[in-house]
């Protein structure tokens, strides 16, 4: 199963070149650097496969023994069986698709919507057709499809390309933190199209992964807590929604530092809470606090 994918690239005159582009699969570590065209989606990459295991360990019986004088040969810096890596394909290659999904995410970062939208439609068409090992390329490359689409406002679309990614990683780890992640995306587009069940149900089910995973006190919970609080507030659920800034404030405070703006952000949905409990003293003093923290900023 493929995961941890990362990389560096860069694009000009549309060829992007990549560095340190690496990925896992069980029992190994693949990197690669090379160059990708963006015109022709032709890949040529050189890299290197690390086992964890020796050489010999990769065979039984008597193939074991033949082998073993081998190992040195194929070690290096303490890792195991090493061998030099290849790849050159056509645009229907995995790794083009994992290309793809890079190149997207950096013009989705950088809101270049249209030229994002293009690559991650084509990577997933790619990812779509590669075997098993793929499968959490191709979530990868469905959330960045979601977020482009909940950009675009094309809710519908979002909630499909995030569902398609939870399946995923449901099926391979259903308690993964990519699992509580897909279920805070999915309740986020769910929020937006005023879904607002929907999206309760689903940030409760992330929060419980997250609690499990982390602890009921790790920064991802205080996220999701934030987020919950305003799906309450957009009921009418004042209380509960008080209750859940006022969790996700101690949390966040000891996980980024009171004078962070996610802190700030957290106060004013707070304080909008307390107001309409007729709490005034309180929200003010919220208030005051996130004011404070964003004149810092200026």
């Amino acid at each position: 199963m493929v995961s941890n994918l990362r990389g560096r690239f860069k694009l000009h005159n549309g060829l992007a070149s990549f560095s340190q582009l690496s990925f896992q699969v069980p029992g190994a570590l693949i990197s690669l650097n090379g160059r990708y065209d963006l015109r022709s989606e032709k890949i040529d990459m050189q890299g290197l496969f690390r086992m964890q295991a020796t050489l010999s360990d990769t065979q039984s019986g008597v193939k074991h023994w033949l082998l073993k004088p081998f190992d040195p040969l194929f070690k290096k810096n303490g890792a195991g069986f090493q061998v030099p890596l290849e790849i050159k394909g056509t645009k229907d290659h995995p790794e083009v698709g994992n290309a793809l999904t890079l190149v997207g995410e950096t013009y989705l970062a950088e809101g270049k919507l249209e030229e994002a939208q293009p690559r991650l439609e084509r990577a997933v068409a790619v990812l779509s057709k590669a075997d098993a090992n793929y499968q959490r390329n191709l979530a990868l490359a469905l959330n960045s499809l979601g977020t482009l689409r909940a950009h675009q406002n094309r809710f519908a679309e979002a909630t499909e390309a995030f569902r398609r990614a939870l399946d995923i990683n449901m099926k391979v780890a259903p308690q993964d933190p990519a699992v509580a992640q897909g279920l805070n995306n999915l309740a986020t587009v769910e929020a937006r199209a005023g879904r607002f069940a929907d999206a309760e149900r689903d940030y409760k089910k992330a929060l419980e992964i997250q609690e499990r995973a982390g602890g009921p006190n790790h920064g991802s919970v205080g996220n999701t807590l934030f987020s919950l609080g305003g799906v309450y507030s957009s009921q009418g659920r004042h209380a509960e929604a008080a209750e859940a800034y006022k969790r996700s404030l101690a949390i966040m405070e000891k996980a980024l530092g009171p004078d962070h703006p996610v802190v700030a952000s957290i106060l004013e949905g707070y304080a909008s809470a307390l107001d309409a409990l007729k709490k005034k003293p309180e929200a003010d003093a919220m208030r005051k606090r996130a004011k404070a923290i964003q004149d810092k900023r200026r």
